[in-house]
């Protein structure tokens, strides 16, 4: 192994180990999900479906509360399906915006008093989700931290190591100290840790994420890295 190679494999290493040190003092490790180790098909994303029988003024009602302004009648609010987590209410998100990289939304729930904004930096403060498998704190990781309210055809998850050399082959690789090339979530009995690349449409980066989910879906940032970029840009 030469020295560059050596350097690289270290920094990786510190970078693992200083995740799992904050992750193990939660509770002992238990590999619960790793994408390529799983026969469950395509690992899937939230679905957004038009929400009809909404007249013009109450588009532009739930514009001026959950947006602050806008009031386009024709950006009608969508309902997002999950594709594993349960929320207590049905979750909706609405445009309030619109730049380069698409439609920036807001996402809501109805209550009696009417749309109820979710923080996107805190998405539980409602306690609408509890994150009970790998596979509902890796969705609510990519939709609420990653995603935000942004567009989520922006972003593409690498989620298996075929993808990731895919994409190491075509972008420019960064001296980067990568940790895994596929989803993976660790499981501590309380805890989730979520590992997972992506590539960014609209910078065109190549970028690692590593999260720590607790099941009352407190969302903490351990590490994060940029593994190169792609040489393209909405």
């Amino acid at each position: 192994m030469n020295k560059t190679v050596f350097i690289a494999a270290s920094a990786a290493a510190a970078v693992t180990i200083a995740g799992l040190a904050i992750y193990m003092s939660r509770g002992p490790l238990e590999v619960a999900f790793q994408y390529n180790n799983t026969a469950s098909g395509d690992f899937r994303l939230p679905e957004f479906i038009p929400v009809e029988g909404f007249t013009a003024e109450q588009i532009r009602d739930i514009e001026r509360q959950v947006c602050g302004g806008v009031g386009r009648e024709d950006w009608g609010p969508q309902e997002v399906v999950f594709a594993y987590l349960e929320p207590k209410e049905k979750v909706y998100r609405i445009p309030c915006g619109q730049g380069p990289p698409g439609y920036f939304y807001r996402s809501f729930y109805f209550s009696g008093a009417g749309p109820a904004i979710i923080d996107e930096y805190r998405p539980n403060a409602q306690s609408l989700f509890d994150i009970v498998s790998p596979e509902q704190a890796a969705e609510y990781v990519m939709y609420f931290d990653i995603v935000l309210s942004g567009e989520q055809g922006n972003k593409e998850f690498v989620i298996t190591g075929d993808q990731y050399d895919r994409w190491a082959e075509q972008c420019i690789r960064d001296n980067s100290t990568y940790v895994v090339k596929e989803l993976t979530v660790t499981s501590s009995g309380k805890d989730y840790m979520v590992q997972l690349n992506f590539v960014d449409d609209v910078d065109g980066s190549f970028e690692y994420r590593q999260y720590l989910v607790d099941r009352n879906g407190t969302i903490e940032l351990l590490a994060e890295e940029s593994l190169g970029h792609c040489g393209f840009a909405i």
